[in-house]
């Protein structure tokens, strides 16, 4: 807690320097000299008047000399001895011709040495001035500094350290720049601004992480519309047989018609109608092709399926009468061969 002293000083350094005053601080030394006159009631007394101060002692360490009242000049008065008369003198009457009675100061030697102090000391605070002026603007500096930390300090208690980073005093502001980074440098033992570039070395890479799940297969799309038989091209001569390729994803259709006429993009054909239906395949194709004809509906006992065209030495066909049946064709030597 700061005493009433105190607070008076910072009042007054703050009024100085033009800074601004805590009203709470106010109010307080204004309560404790209220409280301290109603306690204490002292004559006032008029202060003594510094005239100078002793010489070889500083701005802060000096001894003021006080004022006092001059001792008063003492005048005397120079008296004639009694002449005695001559008989001239009684010739005239006896009485001598008075002379002229002369006054002239003669204050003790003392007391002119003290008037000669009290001129020199009239002047001497001038002189002082003039030659502490220096040394009173380094003063004022050094308290405007000050009034800068004060103005961030409680008047009721201990100091509250600084409050921006700007004013620490291990902190490098020489290379300070918007969008840098401060870090420590132990080198330095101060922290600097950076750019935050560079950073350790990189991290190992992870471990892989496990597979997820195959998704489920799309819904295949519809069948095109066949396309225009395009003209006969010259054969070419024969190639060589190129290696077993993998097997080709395969073109299916589903008949739901009595009659159906097998196309050339045709593999598998599946049927699915509730009454007889006839199947026709070519009567010449490539060597080597197949086609597969399924019966899905399950009824082809009763509901039959006849295959029109030559298969097995037969150019009439061939009648698919067994639920669920199917029949896997090849062709081969002008026919399609049941394989």
């Amino acid at each position: 807690m700061k005493t009433l002293e105190e607070k008076k000083l910072l009042v007054k350094m703050a009024k100085m320097f033009g800074q601004p005053v805590d009203q709470a601080l106010i109010e307080s030394i204004e309560k404790e000299e209220k409280l301290l006159k109603t306690l204490f009631k002292e004559e006032k007394k008029e202060e003594p008047k510094i005239i100078h101060y002793e010489k070889g002692t500083t701005f802060l360490n000096r001894k003021p000399i006080i004022e006092k009242e001059p001792e008063p000049i003492v005048i005397q008065e120079k008296i004639e001895e009694p002449k005695v008369l001559t008989e001239v003198d009684m010739d005239r009457g006896g009485v001598s011709p008075p002379k002229p009675v002369d006054y002239i100061t003669t204050p003790n030697k003392p007391d002119i040495i003290k008037q000669t102090m009290a001129a020199i000391n009239t002047a001497a605070p001038k002189l002082a001035s003039t030659l502490e002026r220096k040394e009173i603007e380094g003063i004022k500096r050094t308290l405007a500094e000050m009034m800068q930390k004060i103005g961030t300090l409680s008047w009721g208690g201990g100091g509250t350290g600084i409050v921006k980073i700007w004013d620490a005093d291990d902190l490098d502001r020489a290379n300070a720049a918007d969008g840098l980074f401060v870090q420590y440098n132990e080198s330095r033992r101060q922290f600097t601004f950076s750019s935050g570039a560079g950073g350790g070395a990189q991290g190992p890479q992870g471990a892989t992480g496990a597979q997820g799940a195959t998704g489920a297969q799309g819904v295949q799309g519809a069948v095109g519309a066949q396309g225009a038989t395009g003209a006969q091209g010259v054969q070419g001569a024969v190639g060589a047989q190129g290696a077993a390729g993998s097997r080709f994803l395969a073109n299916t259709v589903l008949v739901t018609n009595t009659t159906y006429t097998v196309l050339d993009t045709d593999y598998y054909i599946g049927v699915d109608v509730a009454n007889s239906v006839t199947i026709t395949i070519p009567t010449s194709t490539t060597t080597g092709r197949e086609i597969v004809i399924k019966d899905e509906s399950g009824n082809c006992e009763n509901n039959v399926i006849t295959i029109s065209g030559p298969v097995d030495n037969d150019a009439n066909g061939v009648i698919l009468a067994i639920n669920n049946g199917g029949l896997h064709l090849l062709y081969r030597g002008n026919y399609w061969r049941i394989i």
